[in-house]
C-alpha cells in the first residue's frame, strides 16, 4: 500500500479499511466529527444575553500551519433491461483520499494591500478502482509549491510563484478562503439561527466547478452553538446543514471553529451523502457514496493587526472564487 495511506492515517483522513463482498476496499468515514467532540466537551461561557460579531479580521505577519483531508467513498449500482426483466449488478466501489499540509503568513502592504504566501510541504492525492485491492497515490500540482492568494474578501486568486497550478487542484487552493463565506453578516447570540451562505456550502462541498452547485438555495441554515474560552482565547463553535439532494433526513453537515478574537477559522468539518444517476433506454446506473472534508489550523504568530485590505475591482455583492489564468492555461 502507498505512502500516501499512512500520510492521510497521520491527517486523520483514512480511518479504516474493512472488506466488502467483492472484496474491495471500503472507506469508513467516522460518524462522530471530531470539531465537535472536541468543542463540545469545553464549558461554555457566553451568556444567553452576549452578542458576538464573527467577522475576519487581518494580521500583517500573522503565520498559521494547516492540514486539509478529503474522503470521498461512492458505490455504483447498474440496473439493465434484458429479456427477463430488469436485473442489477453491482459495479463496485471507489475510494478516493486526499491530504495537503502546508504553512501560511499573511503581509498587509502600506497601501492596505492583503495577500497570502503560503508553502505546500504536501499535496497527494489517491484514489483505487473497482476491484482493485491497493490505493494509487500521486502528488498534485501543488506539492512542493509556494503559492500567492490576493485580492481576498472579494474574488481571490492563487498564483504559483513558480510552474502551474492544475486546473483540477484549483478549488482546493482557495478551499480555506471559502469558509469564511460562511459567517454571519450580523451580530449574533448563541442559540440564534439565521439562513446561511447555501451557495458557499454547497461550493465548498462539491467543488466550486461541481454541477451542482448552489442547489442547497435557501435549505441551508446555519446557527451559533457556543464560545468556549476566556480572555482573547475565545472559541466560537457554528453549525451548518443543507439538504444536497438526499432529502431532509439526510443533510450535509458541518462545523466551524472560529477565533474570535483573532478573526481567524481554525477548524471546519462537513459531511454528507452523495447520488449521481443516469439513464437511457435500456440501462440506468446510480452512484451513491459520503463525502468528507477537514480543515484544521493552528495559528503560530499573531502578527499586527491591519484594517480591511484594498482589492483590485470594486467589491461584489456576492463573494465568490475567481480561478487563476495558471488553472485556465492548464
Amino acid at each position: 500500500m502507498s505512502s500516501l495511506v499512512s500520510d492521510l492515517s497521520r491527517f486523520g483522513c483514512l480511518r479504516r479499511f474493512t472488506t466488502g463482498t467483492a472484496g474491495v476496499p471500503r472507506l469508513w468515514g467516522r460518524t462522530a466529527a471530531l470539531l465537535v467532540a472536541v468543542a463540545g466537551a469545553l464549558p461554555r461561557d457566553a451568556g444567553a444575553d452576549d452578542a458576538y460579531t464573527l467577522r475576519r479580521r487581518f494580521w500583517s505577519g500573522q503565520r498559521l500551519s494547516a492540514e486539509e483531508t478529503v474522503e470521498n467513498a461512492v458505490d455504483t449500482k447498474a440496473k439493465a433491461a434484458g429479456p427477463a426483466g430488469w436485473s442489477s449488478a453491482r459495479t463496485g466501489d471507489r475510494v478516493e483520499a486526499e491530504a495537503r499540509a502546508y504553512t501560511q503568513e499573511m503581509t498587509v502592504a502600506a497601501d492596505g494591500r492583503c495577500e497570502l504566501r503560503r508553502a505546500y510541504e504536501k499535496a497527494m492525492r489517491a484514489s483505487d478502482e473497482p476491484g482493485s485491492t491497493r490505493m494509487e497515490s500521486r502528488p498534485t500540482s501543488l506539492q512542493g509549491k509556494t503559492v500567492v492568494i490576493t485580492n481576498l474578501g472579494n474574488r481571490p486568486r492563487a498564483e504559483a510563484t513558480s510552474g502551474k497550478i492544475a486546473f483540477e487542484d484549483q478549488d482546493d487552493v482557495l478551499f480555506a478562503e471559502g469558509l469564511y463565506d460562511l459567517l454571519p453578516k450580523e451580530a449574533v447570540k448563541a442559540g440564534a439561527v439565521w439562513t446561511a451562505n447555501g451557495e458557499a456550502l454547497s461550493r465548498l462541498f462539491y467543488g466550486a466547478t461541481g454541477s451542482r452547485r448552489g442547489r442547497a438555495g435557501g435549505t441551508a441554515k446555519g446557527s451559533l452553538h457556543g464560545v468556549a474560552g476566556s480572555g482573547d482565547h475565545r472559541t466560537a463553535e457554528l453549525r451548518f446543514q443543507f439538504d444536497a439532494g438526499g432529502g431532509p433526513e439526510h443533510p450535509v453537515q458541518a462545523t466551524l471553529l472560529f477565533a474570535v478574537d483573532d478573526g481567524t477559522i481554525v477548524g471546519f468539518e462537513m459531511a454528507g451523502p452523495v447520488s449521481s444517476s443516469v439513464g437511457v433506454p435500456g440501462l440506468s446506473a446510480e452512484a451513491t457514496g459520503r463525502r468528507v472534508l477537514r480543515y484544521k489550523a493552528k495559528i503560530t504568530a499573531r502578527g499586527e493587526p491591519a484594517g480591511e485590505p484594498k482589492n483590485e475591482g470594486s467589491p461584489t455583492g456576492r463573494r465568490g472564487l475567481r480561478r487563476s489564468r495558471s488553472g485556465d492555461e492548464h
